[in-house]
């Protein structure tokens, strides 16, 4: 996919690698980056479109859905604490906290990805 003229939505733009993909795609000449975060505030990126965005809440992803319309190219990206937060979750063996961890990281992803379905250009 050329990224130059691209309108894409990166989760976990606030910092590690969400951040570092949304300042990639700036640099390769995306027209627009919905840049989405569980706390936009901290988002310290120019020329993003700031999106307030908990994967695992269907509420915000229909919201972030329904503002961020024109997007073609999503980026998911895992919790910059999502190892050490799987670690602690399964050696603890709290079955809550497990749950969680794994709705975060395994299961959000793709009904997040299908909500934008129609606007995608190449289906992964």
């Amino acid at each position: 996919m050329d990224i130059k003229g691209s309108v894409a939505l990166v989760t976990g733009a606030n910092g590690g690698l969400g951040r570092a993909f949304t300042q990639r795609l700036l640099d390769r000449g995306a027209a627009k980056v919905y840049a989405a975060a569980r706390r936009p505030e901290t988002i310290d990126l120019p020329d993003v479109t700031p999106v307030r965005l908990d994967i695992t809440d269907p509420a915000q992803v229909a919201a972030a859905a329904e503002l961020a319309t024109d997007v073609n190219l999503i980026i998911i990206t895992p919790a910059a604490r999502a190892a050490n937060a799987w670690q602690t979750a399964t050696s603890t063996r709290s079955a809550p906290r497990s749950r969680r961890t794994c709705s975060a990281h395994c299961r959000s992803p793709a009904p997040s990805c299908r909500t934008w379905r129609a606007t995608v250009a190449e289906p992964f």
